[in-house]
């Protein structure tokens, strides 16, 4: 018989742990196991995003134009309902009234308010919840409780905790005193279809312009991945008559202030802003640098790709990053986490002779992600 397990996540697309998601549903071994996700949101489940085998499931819906106004006051009726209901009352009660599945496992795909409708689940259920951000660094979840005793008790109802890399561990430990809960969980690549799509071509990608590098950034467009900052520094590097071309891809809250930024500086010639895109792998083929200007991550996925991708690679400091890069620049280089860091690392990197060293380096640290001890892993994790 198979077993039942149900992940909740908040979205189905649009940044790294939806992309991690999708390669771990589209792996993952349904003649064990019967699986039903769950948005936060109602989506759409689009076919070559997620296997055929999975069920799918919403909590809130969201309210459509096409809609009869009818329609929407009743979804809009329903969701002030499950809001009140979630916010004022025991996760247990949200999930009796909203959910009812009686799964083997429930596991909570992304910290905040997935983690919290998890820890409602029945305690004979096995819960796990993943996480994928520093939350010392970062507490963005605080949205999702009304305290942090809270969700220090949602965490202990919890079997197992997977976090992304060592400082994701060794600060929800610090934070919330459970070590013997946590565990390091790196997050899983599909290498093959990296390489793969990556040499999709892409009409909209120009032939290079003589000499230009071209320095990629993949992420949602927040406050948390510096986009500014980056693009400040690539203003000096610019200034100072660097032939680079920056290109941005995602979405998010801060685009507007960005393209804001391009615009009162004068480079909308040298900054291409790509939003979101199905498939990132062939735009990071065509680029020359990979960077992450990030404030905090969890395990920045992206970094692992252009790692497979043999692309070098300048990042921030953040968690996981000297996982992947390693402790003393041995596959990409590190800097400190500010904007002369990285405007120092970006000028590095832009000397040919240490690109095509880390470009080198890179293809060497690629080899080393393998999707089936990933997945092993995980399977681990549900059935102890």
């Amino acid at each position: 018989m198979k077993k039942k397990i149900v992940f909740i996540t908040e979205s189905l697309y649009g940044g790294g742990v939806e992309r991690i998601l999708q390669i771990i549903l589209n792996h993952f071994d349904y003649n064990k196991y019967d699986v039903t996700l769950y948005s936060v949101r109602r989506d759409v489940v689009r076919q070559g995003y997620f296997p055929k085998e999975i069920k799918y499931k919403y909590i809130f819906d969201v309210p459509k134009k096409n809609y009869s106004s009818f329609r929407n006051l009743w979804y809009k009726i329903k969701n002030k309902i499950k809001l009140f209901v979630y916010y004022h009352c025991n996760p247990s009660l949200f999930y009796y009234l909203f959910i009812r599945e009686i799964p083997n496992v429930a596991i909570a795909f992304i910290e905040g308010y997935a983690t919290r409708i998890v820890s409602g689940f029945p305690n004979k259920i096995k819960k796990i919840a993943w996480l994928h951000i520093e939350l010392d660094t970062f507490h963005w979840s605080d949205v999702a409780y009304r305290n942090r005793v809270e969700e220090r008790k949602s965490y202990f109802s919890m079997r197992y905790i997977p976090c992304v890399s060592k400082e994701v561990k060794k600060q929800l430990d610090k934070l919330y005193n459970i070590s013997n809960k946590s565990v390091v969980l790196y997050n899983p690549i599909d290498t093959g279809m990296v390489k793969k799509q990556a040499m999709i071509k892409n009409p909209l990608i120009e032939e290079r312009k003589h000499d230009t590098v071209r320095i990629i950034s993949i992420g949602s467009l927040n406050e948390r991945k510096g986009h500014i900052r980056l693009l400040s520094v690539s203003n000096s590097l610019i200034k100072e008559g660097h032939n680079i071309e920056i290109w941005i891809l995602g979405k998010g809250e801060k685009l507007e202030e960005l393209e804001n930024y391009v615009s009162m500086n004068n480079i909308k010639n040298k900054v291409k802003f790509w939003g979101f895109q199905d498939n990132p792998f062939n735009f990071l083929y065509a680029s020359d640098i990979y960077v992450c200007s990030s404030y905090a991550e969890g395990y920045n996925t992206a970094i692992t790709e252009a790692l497979v991708l043999g692309k070098p690679i300048v990042s921030t400091e953040c968690s996981g990053v000297k996982e992947q890069l390693g402790e003393h620049d041995e596959w990409g280089i590190c800097v400190d986490n500010s904007e002369e860091g990285l405007y120092n690392g970006l000028k590095q990197m832009l000397n040919p002779e240490i690109r095509d060293y880390y470009k080198k380096q890179a293809a060497i640290r690629g080899r080393d992600f393998t999707l089936e001890k990933s997945m092993n892993e995980i399977y681990q994790l549900i059935e102890s």
